[in-house]
């Protein structure tokens, strides 16, 4: 019997703690791995890019852009993992401070999701191979 599956989904929840450790708010998402691997890379890229704007920040005004532009890239990125809605609440538990959010949650993105994201674009690229394979055995 020939067997097809569904794409791998990582279901998860973030509790956001308030400073007393006491729970404010619990999120639960399921993230579609396949769906979200390429989008999911370019926003990180986003992020690299608006720290780089933040490094090179040479007055207040350049400071306050680059700024905009990395709440921009780490809500992209909180919304391509989390969904939109989980995202706007992430961004008012946290009183829109990005910097404060990124390093609460970014090392998540990096420790949980964006290794199942790697090994799952991995696998589908060995998937693809053998499938080119095969069709160039069959002509």
């Amino acid at each position: 019997m020939y067997q097809i599956k569904r794409s791998e989904k990582i279901r998860d929840a973030l509790e956001l703690c308030g400073e007393d450790g006491k729970p404010a708010a619990k999120l639960e998402f399921v993230v579609d791995i396949d769906a979200i691997a390429g989008e999911l890379r370019r926003n990180l890229t986003g992020i690299t890019t608006a720290e780089q704007a933040l490094k090179k920040a040479a007055s207040d005004k350049d400071y306050a852009e680059a700024y905009e532009q990395y709440g921009r890239a780490v809500r992209g990125v909180f919304a391509v993992c989390f969904g939109r809605e989980n995202a706007e609440t992430i961004c008012e538990f946290f009183d829109g401070n990005y910097v404060e959010m990124s390093v609460a949650i970014v090392p998540y993105i990096y420790d949980v999701i964006l290794p199942r994201v790697n090994e799952c674009i991995a696998r589908r690229r060995e998937q693809l191979k053998g499938i080119y394979r095969r069709g160039k055995k069959l002509r």
